[in-house]
């Protein structure tokens, strides 16, 4: 979970300096997406970390799929890695 934490932080602080806009999780990965041109293969990995951590943090009964932690700081790097390294 607090690796989720820290990638959404990094992620929304590119996206306030760049657009400055209030945005859901969701709807921020797909629009980073968008704009650096992001491979839907790795946005889908980004979303299955989201979805992962959301299972736990709600509670949910439709769980999906355990995601090993190495297999998720290698989805969020990877996405990350499509943000320029200054802004």
């Amino acid at each position: 979970m607090r690796l989720f934490a820290e990638f959404e932080t990094g992620a929304r602080q590119y996206w306030d300096v760049t657009w400055g806009t209030d945005i859901k999780t969701h709807d921020l990965f797909e629009a980073l997406a968008a704009r650096r041109s992001i491979p839907d293969t790795d946005l889908e990995n980004a979303h299955l970390v989201r979805e992962y951590r959301n299972s736990l943090v709600h509670e949910r009964e439709d769980q999906p799929e355990p995601l090993e932690a190495a297999a998720a700081r290698k989805y969020l790097c990877t996405f990350f890695s499509y943000l320029p390294v200054q802004w």
